[in-house]
């Protein structure tokens, strides 16, 4: 039997996947700016790629790149190593305009976002820091919500280039489980 390489690829949203089989993501992970992963996703085997429940851990590391920890989503009162967590973001909307300001505040009509909730920004136009690039420093906290209006929290943009157009917000999931 021939062995096949099937490498690493970078998905949908900067996320870094190990391919099986031309059907088949086995592994997902969100890398930090030292590209170590920080949340790892790993699928049933023999589950296809549009398969939502994965079996998904955090990780936390030293100053020297040491794992310091590692934990797992928590369903009712206990963590949990079962595949029942969905990967994808939850709500998905389009990004009108960002200012260059501290923080930062987003306009994307009727979002549904909640103070506290992890998202990702992608696709927008001149002010391309805002983007998520597969790391975790891009996964920002929303709060001071209006119901056009998010804030970035913590993310002084006045250094930014100024927005022109376009951009998706979206709450990623794996980002806002509780961890233990």
């Amino acid at each position: 039997m021939k062995e096949i390489n099937r490498p690493y690829r970078l998905g949908a949203g900067g996320k870094q996947e190990l391919i099986s089989s031309d059907d088949e993501v086995t592994e997902r992970r969100v890398n930090n700016s030292n590209a170590d992963p920080v949340y790892v996703g790993k699928a049933r085997v023999g589950a296809s790629e549009a398969s939502d429940l994965w079996q998904i851990c955090y990780y936390t590391y030293a100053a020297n790149d040491a794992i310091l920890s590692k934990t797992w989503p928590v369903t009712g009162a206990t963590a949990s190593t079962d595949f029942e967590f969905i990967w994808d973001g939850e709500i998905e909307v389009d990004i009108t305009a960002a200012t260059q300001a501290n923080p930062c505040v987003v306009t994307a009509t009727s979002h549904g976002l909640d103070n506290g909730d992890r998202v990702i920004i992608e696709s927008v136009a001149g002010m391309t820091e805002l983007n998520y690039a597969g790391l975790e420093a891009k996964i920002y906290t929303v709060a001071n919500i209006t119901a056009n209006t998010v804030e970035l929290s913590g993310i002084n943009s006045t250094g930014y280039g100024a927005y022109t157009s376009g951009g998706t917000i979206r709450k990623f999931s794996v980002a806002n489980y509780t961890y233990a």
